[in-house]
């Protein structure tokens, strides 16, 4: 039976990782993680804004401004006291119909969410204005292998990642080359991500994915910034 990598497009799986009663496929292209059945539905732009405060709200913060003063009106799925009084703050809504009114789009634990990513990337594109910047932060594939490896064995594993067992909630978990291949295709280029965790393939001995989850356990509070975070962030301009 053929599988389509959402990030990749690539039909060829290295490995079928069990995660309770839902299956991740594994692509032997990008190491990207993927529901296998793939379930109907999932909104990458999820109505209304969570909030952020701390580390990621300086980090989205910091981001923005490296843009330059030009960057002013923000679209994003997130909210916090911060991010409001340093810019022009609008909640993304998923039925929005508004083209090219963005500077910047700040979108937050949610591509992952998307069945169809690829429709998702293509209407955030259609929301920036040219030359605007995405910026996404998304779950990295390689935590989640050493989640899913543990508690494949009945050990304890801090979920980080949030619900991973659920698949309602997360149905692609990106590789670093799965994210910039997603962002490539559908219309972006100038790809930059930080605190990206090696892609390693389905051929990679399973207690390589578990060691590394270990590790960030240990060293996350200091070292938060390192590829041994549990997500990574992306930033990527509008090709027109």
């Amino acid at each position: 039976m053929a599988f389509q990598c959402p990030a990749c497009s690539h039909d060829q799986v290295s490995t079928v990782v069990p995660a309770g009663d839902c299956r991740y496929a594994l692509c032997a292209a990008c190491a990207s993680l993927y529901l296998h059945p793939m379930p109907d539905g999932g909104e990458g732009l999820p109505s209304g804004a969570a909030s952020i405060a701390g580390w990621a709200e300086r980090q989205v913060i910091g981001r923005l401004r490296r843009l330059g003063p030009a960057v002013r009106r923000v679209g994003a799925n997130v909210s916090g006291r911060a991010l409001c009084e340093a810019f022009e703050l609008h909640t993304l809504r998923a039925d929005a119909r508004t083209a090219h009114v963005f500077d910047a789009i700040v979108l937050m634990q949610a591509i992952d969410r998307s069945a169809e990513p690829g429709c998702t990337v293509q209407a955030l594109r259609r929301m920036l204005a040219p030359g605007g910047t995405l910026l996404v932060l998304t779950p990295n594939a390689l935590f989640a292998r050493g989640v899913l490896a543990l508690k494949s064995r009945g050990r304890p594993a801090r979920d980080d990642i949030g619900d991973i067992l659920r698949p309602a909630t997360r149905k692609v978990i990106y590789s670093a080359r799965g994210i910039t291949c997603l962002l490539q295709r559908n219309g972006f280029d100038q790809i930059g991500i930080r605190a990206a965790a090696p892609d390693l393939s389905g051929s990679t001995p399973r207690w390589l994915p578990v060691g590394l989850y270990l590790m960030s356990r240990a060293v996350q509070t200091l070292a938060p910034r390192t590829f041994l975070n549990h997500a990574m962030i992306c930033s990527a301009t509008r090709k027109d």
